[in-house]
């Protein structure tokens, strides 16, 4: 077993990656902690495993060890990308926003977009989770990739059975237009 952890330590990510915590500020860029930066297998499971379920969104409340702030969602994205609309690689793209029926997210498709994410399948710069009701996806991808995402996102959904309120995938544009995409 040994043998099998220092190898994973070992294997690179294609990309480096970011994980973030989203909690309640007056400011949005004071919303968004970064939590650490991942580069292998093993530091991606690492952070994975202490990271709590997107099935507890809905059902509890989630605090960083010693703090009062509740923790509203997780963002997990490239290494030099911000959760925000303002970075430089967001500015001229957009999300995929999802809603989940039964205000849940199933952990298997949270689980499978992030894979996408650090094996370099899935054309997107971002994923979070926000615990709204209902519990909220959003893919965000850079400009000039919304169809290939949508391509993949409709691919995923259909793979997990995902529940949408939406019988449309929506596209929103960070240049704060919408979009809707068949």
């Amino acid at each position: 077993m040994q043998d099998v952890v220092q190898m994973a330590g070992r294997m690179p990510l294609a990309g480096k990656w970011a994980w973030y915590a989203h909690c309640n500020a007056s400011k949005y860029s004071d919303t968004c902690i970064r939590l650490g930066v991942v580069t292998t297998i093993k530091e991606f499971w690492e952070y994975y495993n202490n990271i709590p379920s997107v099935g507890l969104f809905a059902t509890s409340q989630i605090r960083c060890k010693g703090s009062k702030v509740a923790i509203y969602g997780f963002s997990f994205f490239r290494e030099d990308t911000r959760p925000e609309w303002e970075d430089p690689v967001n500015e001229s793209g957009g999300e995929f926003v999802l809603r989940m029926i039964g205000n849940a997210c199933p952990s298997g498709f949270w689980a499978s977009v992030l894979l996408s994410c650090i094996e370099g399948s899935a054309p997107i710069v971002g994923v979070r989770c926000i615990s709204k009701v209902p519990i909220k996806v959003e893919v965000w991808y850079a400009k000039g990739d919304a169809k290939r995402t949508e391509e993949w996102l409709t691919h995923a959904i259909r793979d997990h059975k995902i529940r949408i309120t939406s019988h449309k995938l929506h596209a929103l544009m960070h240049s704060k237009t919408v979009n809707a995409v068949n």
